[in-house]
């Protein structure tokens, strides 16, 4: 059931979630980290959305799935998935990967931990409700940035982690 107020609220949430917003933040964050040293965690938040929005423009022009009719917010291009929830969890769990070990404590730990959660879910609900995507599109989107994330924390791992090479880290 839809009320003006929850509306309201959805559709501010639905637009600081765009893309672009998500992609203009990682920018600037990115920026910070390397200001204060952390090249690496840098180049791990912006690879894994470089390759959230390259996979997400891929799919989307393969399938072409037309989005649900939505009176709430002005809606143009493909439906699935959806580039908000794809963004949003490549985002926000990048950001929780890249903080986790700064956290001095368990509380601080949980808090960064379920405020990503909250922050993507938030963006992937506003999407639903205003909409603008059948739910297929959010579960992939979801899918598609939870994918990201974990091929670019893996292929840093392997590739970049301690300096070694692949072949190092096989041969022991």
């Amino acid at each position: 059931m839809r009320t003006p107020f929850l509306t309201t609220i959805l559709v501010v949430v639905t637009r600081m979630g765009n893309p672009f917003i998500l992609s203009s933040a990682t920018v600037f964050i990115a920026v910070l980290l390397i200001i204060r040293g952390r090249a690496y965690d840098a180049a791990l938040l912006v690879i894994a959305l470089i390759i959230a929005v390259v996979s997400l423009t891929i799919l989307k022009n393969t399938f072409q799935i037309t989005r649900p009719g939505s009176e709430l917010v002005a809606v143009n291009g493909w439906s699935f998935p959806s580039g908000h929830a794809t963004v949003a969890t490549a985002f926000f769990f990048m950001l929780a990967h890249a903080f986790f070990g700064k956290m001095r404590t368990l509380k601080g730990k949980v808090s960064l931990i379920l405020g990503s959660i909250f922050g993507a879910v938030l963006i992937c609900f506003s999407r639903l409700y205003l909409g603008a995507h059948w739910t297929l599109d959010i579960l992939a989107g979801i899918a598609l940035g939870l994918l990201s994330v974990s091929f670019t924390v893996l292929m840093f791992n392997v590739f970049i982690g301690e300096r070694r090479s692949l072949r190092d880290r096989i041969n022991l």
